[in-house]
């Protein structure tokens, strides 16, 4: 989301009624002593941990996050929360390889999952992006529009 300026600000999930206890449950205790050595560890991760965890600006934050960009694909509250954690001010500061930030990751997530809600969201996240960097990611994505992207999905693509 922006203040009109284009300048990001950050959301508090708790705020906007990302995390809703009724639909994902109570927080379970974490006890991880270092960051997670492969996907898996995410794989088993509930909603609330990975809610937890994408929240913190440790080691581990950046694969919550693409886990519930992950979840998109069968998981309507998935892909509004990974929307709204790409908004925020840090993922779209977070550059991968200097180029692309975890916000593209997400993006790019959510146009895979390819349901209605999840592409809506990709949409919301894109017209949230600089004029400028909206280009970039057209010209990564190999499109002309953002509503013409098709990213490739499936075993081997992730």
């Amino acid at each position: 989301m922006t203040d009109g300026t284009g300048d990001f600000y950050d959301i508090d999930p708790e705020l906007l009624g990302l995390f809703d206890e009724d639909h994902f449950g109570k927080l379970s205790e974490l006890e991880f002593s270092g960051p997670r050595d492969n996907q898996s560890d995410f794989d088993a991760l509930g909603m609330p941990d990975l809610m937890k965890i994408s929240r913190e600006k440790g080691p581990d934050r950046n694969n919550a996050v693409l886990e519930i960009a992950r979840r998109a694909s069968y998981d309507d509250s998935a892909a509004r929360l990974a929307r709204d954690l790409a908004l925020l001010s840090d993922l779209r500061e977070d550059r991968l390889f200097h180029w692309s930030s975890m916000s593209w990751a997400v993006l790019h997530a959510l146009l895979s999952a390819d349901t209605p809600v999840s592409r809506s969201c990709a949409y919301e996240v894109f017209y949230a992006f600089y004029s400028a960097e909206q280009s970039d990611v057209l010209f990564w994505l190999k499109a002309p529009s953002i509503e013409e992207a098709s990213v490739p999905s499936g075993p081997g693509v992730d």
